[in-house]
C-alpha cells in the first residue's frame, strides 16, 4: 500500500465532501464521503469498498441534484485507492 496514493485518494474524497456539502441538496452523500474518509483512514479495506459502492449507486441515481465535478472526483479518488491497494471494484 503506497502512503501516496492514499494521500492522493483522501485529498480527492475530501473536495468531494465539500462540493457535495456546498451543494445542499446532496446532504446524504457527504455523510457517505466522510464515512468513507473514516473508512480510509482507519486502512479499513472491507469498509471502503462498501462505502466506495455505496457513495457511487448514490451519486449516480435519478432524482438526486449533484455538482458535475462530484462524479468526477470520486472517480478519481476510486482509481489512488485502487493503487494504494484498495479494492474497490
Amino acid at each position: 500500500m503506497t502512503a501516496d496514493q492514499r494521500a492522493t485518494a483522501l485529498a480527492r474524497l475530501r473536495e468531494l465532501g465539500e462540493c457535495l456539502h456546498a451543494a445542499g441538496s446532496a446532504q446524504g452523500a457527504a455523510e457517505d464521503c466522510e464515512q468513507l474518509i473514516r473508512a480510509v483512514e482507519a486502512f479499513h479495506p472491507e469498509g471502503v469498498r462498501f462505502r466506495v459502492y455505496g457513495l457511487r449507486r448514490r451519486l449516480a441515481a435519478d432524482g438526486e441534484e449533484i455538482p458535475p465535478a462530484a462524479m468526477r472526483l470520486l472517480e478519481a479518488a476510486r482509481d489512488a485507492l485502487q493503487a494504494a491497494g484498495f479494492r474497490t471494484r
